[in-house]
């Protein structure tokens, strides 16, 4: 069958919605996935159980790409912990051992005083 017009709520897709998707709002969702179906030039023989299959098929998009920020946010946060320490890392020889060149963000760079004279960050090794 094409793309109907319109589908009605029935007693079955609210019951639907609220096992599947509690808090969906209908009207809205059938008219996106109407809109969906007719600019793809859909035919199918149940159009109630591809609406419930297009809803399912999006929330878990949407959970998934929730998880993947959710584990970048976590990576992100543990590598400012880790910058953040390294931060607070006494320069070898201690701070007056070196002379400020610049500093970017958090990272100190400069360069050894009487030293290799080489610009390294001073939690690095010296390159000499």
């Amino acid at each position: 069958m094409p793309t109907p017009d319109d589908l009605p709520i029935t007693p079955e897709i609210e019951a639907w919605r609220d096992a599947e998707a509690p808090g969906l709002d209908l009207p809205r969702a059938i008219k996106k996935f109407l809109l969906y179906a007719r600019t793809k030039g859909k035919t199918n023989v149940d159009w109630t159980a591809a609406f419930c299959f297009y809803t399912m098929n999006g929330r878990d998009q949407q959970a998934a790409l929730i998880q993947e920020r959710q584990a970048a946010a976590a990576v992100r946060a543990a590598w400012q912990a880790e910058r953040q320490a390294a931060a607070q890392v006494e320069p070898p020889g201690g701070a007056d051992a070196w002379t400020d060149v610049h500093a970017l963000g958090d990272d100190f760079y400069g360069t050894h005083v009487g030293g290799c004279g080489y610009p390294h960050q001073f939690n690095a090794s010296c390159p000499t």
